[in-house]
């Protein structure tokens, strides 16, 4: 892409209020989470600041992952495709959750992870995202994504983040995937 038809970011605005996915992520983690740093992505990169690829990566992956969110259900599971590639891939939503809960653990430093739409789990260093990257579901993994409310306890947040996925966003999105 030439310099004088370089891509202009915007950030995705919220579906929800702030304060809609609380007791899973507080008002003060969406202010600095979203409110700041998500913002800061985008800004950056618009003003040529900093690392390109860095800045445009952390704007696109936070751009897939805010709109994927929905206020707190204490029963929130896949539905329609996702749910077939889940059960398809892993047997169940449990087994899946599983795996994702093993990756992320093991995960160490500044992540993310992923589900593509063959329902394989992968992981994102840093920011280094690529177009051809195939992102149905995103997780956050980086500790400001959740050291606020969760302190130590990353295990915690990744329990309480499928109470929050909004899987009709996701079906979207794979249905895309599919059309592609």
């Amino acid at each position: 892409m030439s310099e004088s038809k370089r891509e202009k970011l915007i950030q995705e605005p919220l579906a929800h209020s702030r304060d809609d996915f609380v007791p899973v992520l507080s008002k003060q983690t969406l202010d600095y989470h979203y409110g700041k740093l998500a913002r800061g992505y985008v800004d950056r990169y618009n003003k040529r600041e900093g690392n390109d690829a860095f800045n445009y990566g952390g704007a696109v992956l936070h751009n897939l992952y805010f709109p994927q969110l929905r206020p707190p259900r204490s029963s929130n599971g896949p539905t329609g495709l996702a749910l077939e590639i889940i059960n398809d891939m892993w047997q169940s939503f449990d087994k899946f959750r599983e795996e994702f809960s093993l990756e992320f653990m093991k995960a160490q430093g500044s992540n993310w992870l992923y589900m593509d739409s063959r329902g394989d789990i992968k992981v994102i260093h840093n920011h280094e995202y690529n177009k051809s990257m195939d992102i149905l579901l995103i997780f956050d993994g980086w500790e400001h994504a959740w050291a606020l409310d969760y302190e130590h306890d990353k295990q915690k947040y990744l329990d309480n983040f499928w109470r929050i996925v909004d899987w009709t966003v996701v079906n979207t999105r794979l249905q895309g995937a599919k059309n592609d």
